[in-house]
């Protein structure tokens, strides 16, 4: 209730509940930090005090998901200014917040995990920009690596969707499971034509059409159906609704829990770049049932600018044009050429790469030092986040 709602009270109000009311409004804060919790006592411990500390400006809930472990007893001991909203069983993540929201006045809601440190000063920047610029609607705080504070929290594509996966098959275990990045979005009947291609073609895992955001007459990705470079115009497609063992995995792939069991999930040290190809790779050597529906969509920025032609179209080089792409790009490729075998691939990429960044990008010695770098680290198998890129 707002301070010009007081006007509104019926004139039958009882005083106190006035002036209750009217204390209410003065002292309560603007932010509702609301952490979210499951049988985390322990985290618990070890990050609400920093929560505490610096958010002088919000009031401070944990939303508690029927905790079997000491949470709620940790709460009331150790941190007594902490309310505690209390669900009434584990609703997971969406839903748990949801339940408690409906107990949270302030104006402005902060979520936050319960495995989150703040620092002094993280809260006041967003109520500037609330109160200052009422067309924003959601802000994010920059995340930075709790282990090395002076990098951002980033577990890369691979090690995002394993993160992911392993809650998700915790949580549903008979399930299939739906993947895609972030920077796309399905046709609204995707997903029903992917299950229904589960049945019609008895795959055990089934992917989308990727077509591009911006140019829909493209596909996000080649299909490398026919010719060295593949498919890249939607008219190019053969006329028939599947093809068999195709798919661009991580935009809309359809998996069951029993193929990830299978093959194992993605490979959390490659990061980000190359993650697919090598999952795809397991697919194939499992002898895995899958194929790509070309009647279900899934929309996405194309890669296209990274594929650079040389002599004509006869050569394509990959160029992230990021230093930081880079590099697990051309690192994970020396390692797949090196995993399969197939060793002589590095040499023709140097020549490749030495085209390219020498006559090309006009004598780019920092690519060409960084194509060496990476493709030594691939080759010498040291995988995982690189401490400079």
């Amino acid at each position: 209730m707002s301070f010009c709602d007081l006007k509104k009270l019926d004139e039958d109000q009882n005083f106190f509940d006035l002036i209750e009311i009217f204390i209410k409004e003065l002292t309560m804060k603007k932010i509702a930090v609301v952490i979210l919790n499951w049988n985390g006592a322990k985290l618990l411990e070890q990050f609400l005090p920093s929560v505490i500390a610096f958010s002088n400006e919000a009031t401070i809930y944990v939303a508690d998901n029927a905790s079997t472990d000491t949470s709620i007893e940790v709460i009331q001991n150790q941190f007594p200014t902490v309310k505690i909203i209390q669900n009434t069983g584990n609703f997971g993540f969406a839903k748990g917040y949801n339940e408690a929201l409906k107990f949270v006045e302030e104006e402005y809601y902060a979520l936050v995990n319960s495995d989150i440190e703040v620092t002094e000063n993280w809260l006041a920047p967003i109520l500037n920009i609330f109160e200052t610029q009422p067309e924003t609607a959601i802000i994010q705080p920059k995340l930075l690596d709790f282990k090395k504070k002076t990098h951002f929290e980033y577990a890369g594509g691979a090690g995002g969707f394993v993160r992911g996966l392993k809650y998700a098959m915790n949580k549903y275990p008979e399930a299939y499971y739906w993947l895609m990045d972030d920077d796309g979005y399905p046709e609204k009947n995707c997903l029903e034509l992917l299950v229904e291609g589960l049945k019609k073609y008895s795959v055990e895992s089934i992917s989308p059409i990727q077509i591009n955001i911006f140019d829909q007459s493209k596909l996000s990705f080649p299909i490398p159906l026919f010719g060295l470079s593949g498919i890249v115009n939607v008219s190019d497609l053969p006329k028939k609704e599947f093809l068999p063992q195709a798919a661009n995995l991580f935009n809309g792939l359809l998996i069951s829990k029993k193929v990830i069991d299978e093959i194992g999930l993605p490979r959390e040290e490659l990061f980000i770049r190359g993650d697919e190809v090598d999952f795809t790779k397991r697919m194939h050597a499992n002898l895995i049932r899958f194929g790509m529906l070309i009647t279900a969509i899934f929309y996405h920025p194309s890669d296209m600018n990274e594929r650079i032609p040389l002599f004509g179209n006869r050569i394509i080089t990959r160029d992230a044009h990021s230093d930081f792409k880079n590099y697990y790009l051309f690192r994970n490729r020396a390692l797949s050429f090196k995993e399969d075998n197939r060793e002589y691939l590095i040499y023709i990429d140097f020549i490749r790469y030495m085209i390219y960044f020498l006559v090309k990008k006009k004598m780019n010695i920092k690519g060409l030092r960084l194509w060496c770098i990476a493709t030594i680290d691939g080759m010498k198998g040291k995988l995982g986040r690189h401490p400079k890129y």
